[in-house]
């Protein structure tokens, strides 16, 4: 199942895809946010998204619409009863416009060793818009050779989360993770013109 926001001939399309063979029960909200999770507009539609289809499920023409910057659409979809991470669209792409710094919290949902590797489960969430939020290994070596392998693989990497979003991410690793040693970052701490980068919360539970 894929939310879907574009544009084209000025009018703005909402779509649900289903690539399944199965009929889905949609239930969403749609509309526009700003960077710190304010709501400018939003609207919510329930409905039946048959299966091998494209659903167009709303239309604005963009002359309806004012966008401030950093303003962006969004789908927040469940199916099923199963939340889908929301999706977001910049209407005016994303190059120039002011990302906030922003806290990144990484709560631990459990540890597990299987054979000679150590899978951990953290939940990511965040303060304002994280732009490209991504994970680094503090305790990675500065270069590998092209037969060396990473020591640590997470599930999911460099992705967009949206104020008060959330991500579960699944850290597999040869080692027990210290997850003091693994550091939530954003595309702010790569600019030379932030050398200090994002402030960090992480938060550590036992499960």
């Amino acid at each position: 199942m894929l939310p879907i926001i574009f544009e084209r001939k000025g009018e703005i399309s909402f779509f649900l895809g289903n690539d399944t063979i199965s009929p889905q029960a949609v239930k969403l909200e749609y509309g526009q946010e700003k960077l710190d999770g304010t709501a400018v507009w939003k609207k919510s539609a329930g409905f039946e998204c048959v299966k091998n289809s494209t659903f167009k499920f709303a239309t604005v023409p963009r002359t309806q619409l004012k966008f401030e910057p950093g303003d962006y659409l969004f789908i927040a979809a469940t199916i099923n009863g199963q939340r889908l991470n929301k999706v977001t669209w910049f209407p005016n792409g994303w190059k120039d416009i002011p990302w906030p710094t922003t806290k990144i919290w990484m709560q631990s949902l459990g540890q597990t060793q299987q054979g000679g590797e150590w899978l951990t489960t953290v939940k990511v969430s965040t303060e304002r818009y994280a732009r490209l939020c991504h994970f680094i290994d503090l305790d990675a070596p500065e270069k590998l050779s092209t037969t060396q392998t990473p020591r640590v693989w997470f599930s999911d990497n460099y992705f967009d989360l949206p104020a008060g979003g959330e991500r579960i991410v699944t850290i597999e690793s040869n080692r027990k993770l210290d997850l003091s040693r693994i550091k939530a970052a954003t595309w702010l701490d790569a600019r030379p013109n932030n050398p200090d980068g994002n402030p960090v919360s992480t938060l550590h539970t036992n499960h």
